[in-house]
C-alpha cells in the first residue's frame, strides 16, 4: 500500500464534514456502517482535517478502533474505511487506510466464501503494472466448478475502493453464482499508476489474467460504481466484455459538465489523476476530456449494457435487480433466471 500512495502526493482540500455526511451517509450504510455509528461520530466531528478530537479521521478512527478492540474485524475495517474517506489526504488518513487493510485481511477468515488477495502483473503501455485484486468464489462452486462461470471485475470510483464494495462483491457471488474480482480503480487504493482515459485497458487486463489462469472459456462482464462505471460502459461499448453495469457513471457527460462536480468529488478525482491540488477551472475541461463518452451515446454499446444513476439506487434495490439481469445475460434464460429477472423488471433502470 505505500509504494502505491508514493505515486501519489497527497494535499487537503476544501470540504465541510457536515456536506460530506450529508451526500455519503446513504452511502456509507450499504457498506454495513450502522447508522447510529454514523450518527455518533457525525455527532463529534467539527473539521474535516484536523488531526486531534473533532476530527474527520480521528473520530472515525476511535470508532473503527472500538469495533477492533470488540473483535469485529470486518465492521472495524468499514470504519477504518470512513477514516480516509473520501481519499487519503493526509499522514493520518493513510494509516487509517492501512489499518483498514490488515483488518478486512484478518476478516476474511470468516467470509461465507472463498477468498483471495492477489496481485497480477497487467500489460499496460508497453510495460506492466501490479493490480492487487480481492478474487470472491462461492464454496459450492469448486476449483473444477470454476472453469464455467462468468467472470466480473468489479470496481468503485474515486472515493468507493474495492473494501467498500465487499457486500456488493458477496451478492454477485453468492446470489450471482459468479466468479468475481474487485480491484481500485487506478489512480486509488493501492493501484500504482495514476487515472488516465485508457483505463479500461488495466480493467480488461485484469479479467484476462484471471480468465487465463481459472481456464476454461467463460464469459467476461464489469460492474463499476462512479467513475468506474465508466470503464465498465467503454467495455461493453468496445465489445470487450459480454456484459456490463454502470451505476452512478459520468456517461455522456462533456468535459464542461464534469469540470462543475461539486469539491466532495472533484478533490479525489484530482487525487487520482495525481495531481499536486485542485486544477484551475480553466484547466479542467483539457484534463478531463480523456473522459468524455466516446461516440454517438449509449445505443452505441455493442455489448448489453445496463446503466442507473445514484439517485436511482437510494434504497438498494437496483443492485439486486442488475445481479437478476445480469444472470440472465450471462447464465442464461432458464425459468429459474427468468423469474428472476421478471420480479426485479420494476427496479431495473433503462437498458441497452
Amino acid at each position: 500500500m505505500d509504494e502505491s500512495l508514493a505515486v501519489r502526493r497527497p494535499f487537503q482540500f476544501p470540504l465541510q464534514p457536515a456536506d460530506l455526511f450529508a451526500e455519503r451517509a446513504g452511502q456509507m450504510r450499504t457498506w454495513g456502517i450502522p447508522a447510529r455509528a454514523i450518527e455518533r461520530v457525525r455527532g463529534d466531528v467539527r473539521e474535516m482535517w484536523l488531526d486531534g478530537p473533532g476530527g474527520w479521521a480521528y473520530e472515525w478512527m476511535r470508532e473503527a478502533e472500538a469495533a477492533e478492540r470488540a473483535g469485529r474485524p470486518l465492521a472495524a475495517a468499514m470504519l477504518y474505511g470512513a477514516a480516509r474517506f473520501p481519499c487519503v489526504s493526509d499522514a493520518l488518513q493513510g494509516e487509517a487506510y492501512a489499518r483498514q487493510l490488515q483488518l478486512f485481511e484478518r476478516a476474511a477468515r470468516r467470509f461465507p466464501c472463498y477468498f483471495e488477495r492477489r496481485v497480477v502483473q497487467v500489460p499496460y503501455r508497453g510495460g506492466t503494472t501490479p493490480v492487487v485484486a480481492h478474487f470472491y468464489a462461492a464454496f459450492w462452486h469448486g476449483r473444477d466448478h470454476w472453469q464455467k462461470l462468468p467472470l466480473i471485475v468489479l470496481s468503485g470510483g474515486t472515493s468507493t475502493w474495492k473494501v467498500e464494495l465487499h457486500r456488493r462483491a458477496l451478492g454477485l457471488t453468492i446470489a450471482g453464482n459468479f466468479l468475481v474480482v474487485a480491484i481500485d480503480m487506478p489512480g486509488t487504493g493501492e493501484s500504482a499508476v495514476p487515472l488516465a482515459g485508457d483505463a479500461e485497458d488495466l480493467y480488461l487486463g485484469v479479467a484476462r489474467d484471471f480468465a487465463h489462469d481459472l481456464g476454461g472459456e467463460r464469459p467476461l462482464a464489469a460492474f463499476g460504481f462512479g467513475f468506474g462505471g465508466l470503464w465498465a460502459a467503454r467495455l461493453a461499448a468496445r465489445g470487450l466484455v459480454d456484459a456490463a453495469v454502470a451505476g452512478g457513471a459520468p456517461i455522456g457527460v462533456e468535459p464542461a459538465e464534469l469540470a462543475a462536480l461539486p469539491i466532495a468529488e472533484a478533490g479525489p478525482l484530482a487525487h487520482a489523476l495525481g495531481l499536486a491540488g485542485l486544477p484551475d477551472a480553466a484547466d479542467l475541461p483539457g484534463l478531463l476530456a480523456p473522459f468524455a463518452w466516446p461516440g454517438g451515446g449509449l445505443a452505441d454499446a455493442t455489448a448489453p449494457l445496463l446503466v442507473f444513476d445514484r439517485a436511482g439506487d437510494r434504497r438498494g434495490r437496483v443492485t439486486p435487480a442488475a445481479i437478476a439481469w445480469l444472470r440472465a445475460r450471462l447464465h442464461g434464460r432458464s425459468v429459474l433466471n427468468r423469474l428472476a429477472l421478471r420480479a426485479a423488471a420494476g427496479w431495473l433502470p433503462r437498458r441497452r
